[in-house]
């Protein structure tokens, strides 16, 4: 009795060391692979990156690249929500708090839609891209929006045609290189029209939508 007693206490010991080591060894795969995504730019690196967002990927050598990390576009996706939260709360007469709850709701959310719809049309035309490489290319496409914003709504007291031409320019220029780099990284000829229309088209949606949104909410205070 004793005896069985131990064998079967080793085989459990031996069944929790195993499954121990599979989960570290899961674990170890998930950090390797999240690896070059959080240590993938230096500090020097990402205003460089961030310019580069605007440039098409056939250009000169640097815009060539296609960089994938999370440093950057968390700084654009920040430095988007700090414009919108910044003209809420000096031109729409927001308090800080409801400001920054609004920006949360509109700025934080878009990414992550954005790249789960581009993820999947990417997949189902047989893309090798991750969804942290999508993730990454809108997060940087966030810079656009930014620069729209800022100059058709904070400089020009009466916004509509710089929107436009900003919107053509700067969103413009972020739409184009994301849909050249997910077109490059379709495999599939038949998706690549669909996925770079679609990138396209909600990448400029969303800087319309940014636009009117503000104004929205600046006409209700």
């Amino acid at each position: 009795m004793i005896s069985f007693i131990m064998v079967s206490s080793s085989e459990i010991v031996v069944q929790i060391t195993d499954d121990g080591d599979r989960n570290s060894a899961r674990t170890s795969r998930f950090v390797a692979r999240l690896k070059p995504f959080v240590i993938g730019a230096s500090a020097a690196d990402v205003p460089k990156r961030i310019l580069v967002s605007l440039c098409p990927p056939l250009m000169f050598g640097f815009a060539r690249r296609n960089h994938f990390d999370l440093l950057g576009p968390a700084i654009s996706i920040l430095l988007l929500g700090a414009v919108f939260c910044g003209l809420l709360i000096s031109h729409a007469n927001y308090t800080p708090i409801l400001a920054f709850f609004e920006t949360c709701a509109v700025i934080f959310t878009y990414p992550i839609f954005m790249s789960a719809i581009l993820f999947v049309l990417t997949r189902a035309f047989s893309s090798a891209l991750k969804f942290l490489q999508v993730f990454s290319l809108v997060g940087y496409g966030a810079f656009s929006h930014s620069l729209v914003l800022l100059f058709s709504v904070a400089v020009f007291s009466k916004p509509i045609a710089p929107f436009l031409v900003c919107l053509s320019i700067f969103g413009g220029a972020g739409a184009f290189r994301i849909s050249l780099v997910l077109m490059l990284r379709t495999r599939l000829a038949v998706g690549r029209f669909l996925v770079c229309t679609a990138a396209a088209t909600l990448h400029l949606l969303y800087a319309v939508f940014l636009f009117f949104k503000y104004f929205e909410t600046a006409a209700k205070m």
